[in-house]
């Protein structure tokens, strides 16, 4: 049995709480950018696409349809961790 009066140092290896500031984040060829309060998306395709943002809850908080290089009017959106959905990938951001 441990004391804690016995243990100096605790390290974590090799974990992440998977949440980090993010501005850009690729996955396959679809890329998000959030600039003050437009989340720009490019990597769609030729055809327009449905995004759909999630808060960290799972409630849907904005759809919109975009196209390529197209931008989604954030301002909506409070503060906080949101994870976007756009042809089957999923990014996460955080909007401050």
């Amino acid at each position: 049995m441990w004391k804690l009066s016995t243990i100096k140092n605790l390290q974590f290896v090799g974990l992440t709480d998977g949440i980090g500031q993010l501005t850009r984040q690729e996955t396959g060829k679809l890329t998000i950018s959030l600039r003050e309060n437009l989340l720009t998306v490019h990597g769609i395709g030729s055809q327009p696409a449905l995004a759909t943002i999630y808060d960290i809850s799972g409630q849907i908080v904005l759809r919109a349809k975009v196209a390529d290089g197209e931008s989604i009017d954030a301002s909506a959106l409070s503060n906080g961790i949101f994870i976007i959905r756009v042809n089957n990938k999923t990014l996460k951001f955080v909007k401050q």
